[in-house]
């Protein structure tokens, strides 16, 4: 509990706010089907980009807006368009590798993966 006293104001409202996500997660978890809420804002299929180069990429995208407005309604917190984005981009709902990566190739040979 010491450690938290010495956080800054802004830490300790991001950390009151993560555990405050994990409780509020776990209750609507177990009332929904996660998986399936978070793969409608991109119609259940990964949204792949075509990339030619870095700053090409968005760092949001009106799928990330409109899942932060609903995650939002809900009552979460520090879940903005932003790091929304970068989630997507990690769990495949967001496929933006340049298109000279090798992954990129890799990903577009995945079956139900079309481009």
């Amino acid at each position: 509990m010491g450690y938290v006293m010495a956080m800054p104001e802004w830490a300790k409202k991001e950390l009151r706010s993560a555990f405050a996500r994990a409780s509020r997660g776990a209750r609507w978890a177990a009332k929904t089907e996660p998986r399936a809420y978070c793969w409608r804002f991109v119609d259940g299929r990964p949204k792949v980009n075509r990339w030619r180069a870095m700053r090409q990429t968005p760092a949001t995208s009106r799928e990330s807006e409109a899942f932060s407005k609903d995650l939002k309604h809900r009552g979460f917190s520090f879940v903005g368009p932003t790091v929304v984005y970068a989630y997507m981009q990690a769990i495949g709902m967001v496929v933006d590798h340049l298109i000279d990566c090798y992954r990129y190739r890799e990903i577009l040979r995945k079956p139900g993966q079309n481009a």
